[in-house]
């Protein structure tokens, strides 16, 4: 606290008016006594000084013992440690929860204690950068220190920064260490980019027994012995089952085991076929491949007794590329979606389609994306009357295919059967007979239209 602004000024004023007519040895003594008093006046200042910063040092321990007190008596404090947690692992939130985590232990040191102790706070899902920014070593004892924190629970892993503009960068030996020491504890494992062959290959060296889900883009060798076919290790994972891989890969898998899978463009029908032909309890099914310039002729039909769920996006310009149904039969299939929109060209197949329903016949739901499909009306109308148990039905720009005939033929009119007789959802996108669609509206728990 400041005192008050004294003008000098003016104390020259006062002490010249004082001192008038006063010699020099009078004013000398004056000066001499003013300095006694100053000294004196700042030996009582220290002693007080002294004992404001002893009763500071006691307020001070009053209101921490204050705090203390109170916080013993918070409600929080009557928390079990394990609500405690439960309430930590609440407030973790996607996709920040590394921050979050962090977030929650700096609170107190009672908490931080929690929170290390508790390893599901630790366990979400980790991007693993091999450029990471600053310092490798920094960020491979970050690494260390969060697989520690989430054992023993398995982690979901995904590598990026493994390319810089069109070369592989160099792998840091200590960032696969961390991650190679954990293998056993994978359970999902996803490269989101192209991979080099010889990380793949150390990687599969590892003990893969937690490992459920496993994402490869393209694999590249970079060195000349690099060969992918020996790699062995995924064949040994007891427990993966969901994979996403290109069509073309050559990397041994437990296909047979193999009940979600994902193959992206890159490989040819065919070799999608051959991917199919191997993996007998597939259960969800989603693809992008290439098609064929020529029928392909494949003798046997493959069977897929527990197929639930197809998903065919068809790229290229291929004659054929619905000629991947003649090999395909699945009794259990549920739902069915087909996307053309990556392929303008491609035309319906009549006899191929209705061939594939009748190998499938319990189809519930099937969704088109046409864009520019040639599907026209009757050949979408026997479609239809092939799929008896359809329910859902969901059609993105497929104008051609609807008319108002067979818009009438959906409808429930009374003493005459629907063409769809289980039908209840219908989903219209950029249809131009919108006021038909609405005079159905009243027979259907949910119609959309989307202009």
């Amino acid at each position: 606290m400041s005192g008050p602004c004294i003008s000098i000024r003016a104390v020259l004023a006062e002490q010249t008016e004082r001192t008038r007519g006063s010699s020099t040895m009078r004013i000398k003594q004056l000066i001499h006594d003013s300095d006694s008093r100053v000294t004196s006046l700042e030996a009582q200042i220290t002693a007080l000084e002294s004992q404001i910063a002893v009763l500071s040092e006691l307020r001070d321990c009053e209101r921490a013992t204050g705090v203390a007190l109170r916080f013993l008596v918070a409600p929080v404090r009557t928390l079990p440690v394990e609500l405690l947690a439960e309430i930590f692992i609440l407030a973790i939130r996607q996709p920040s929860h590394i921050q979050d985590a962090y977030r929650v232990s700096h609170v107190c040191c009672d908490w931080r204690h929690i929170a290390h102790g508790t390893p599901r706070l630790w366990a979400g899902p980790i991007k693993v950068d091999f450029q990471p920014f600053g310092s490798v070593e920094t960020y491979a004892d970050g690494l260390q220190t969060w697989f520690a924190r989430s054992s023993p629970l398995s982690l979901s892993i995904s590598f990026t920064g493994l390319r810089a503009g069109m070369w592989f960068v160099h792998i840091n030996p200590r960032i696969t260490e961390e991650v190679l020491r954990i293998s056993l504890r994978w359970r999902s494992l996803r490269m989101l980019q192209r991979a080099p062959g010889s990380l793949v290959k150390q990687l599969a060296e590892g003990r893969l027994d937690s490992l459920e889900e496993l994402e490869l883009q393209k694999v590249a060798p970079d060195d000349p012995d690099f060969d992918p076919t020996t790699i062995l290790s995924f064949t040994t994972a007891p427990r993966l089952r969901k994979l996403t891989i290109q069509s073309d890969c050559q990397i041994p898998m437990p296909w047979v085991q193999i009940t979600d899978i994902t193959l992206t463009r890159g490989g040819s029908r065919d070799a999608a076929l051959d991917i199919f032909a191997q993996c007998a309890n597939l259960v969800r099914a989603f693809i992008s491949t290439n098609g064929w310039f020529m029928r392909p002729v494949r003798p046997d039909i493959i069977t897929l007794n527990h197929l639930r769920h197809l998903s065919l996006t068809f790229f290229g310009m291929e004659e054929h590329g619905m000629s991947f149904f003649d090999s395909l039969s699945a009794p259990a299939l549920d739902e069915l979606c087909l996307d053309f929109e990556a392929d303008p060209t491609i035309q319906w197949a009549e006899r191929t389609f209705t061939a594939f329903q009748l190998r499938s016949p319990n189809i519930t739901k099937l969704e088109i994306n046409g864009y520019s499909l040639n599907l026209p009306s009757s050949a979408f109308r026997t479609a239809l009357l092939h799929a008896p148990i359809l329910t859902h039905l969901s059609l993105n720009d497929c104008s051609d295919c609807i008319d108002d005939n067979l818009l009438r033929g959906l409808c429930y009119t009374d003493g005459v059967t629907p063409l769809v007789p289980r039908l209840h959802t219908l989903t219209l996108i950029e249809m131009s007979e919108i006021g038909v669609v609405r005079r159905c509206s009243g027979k259907y728990d949910c119609v959309s239209v989307v202009d």
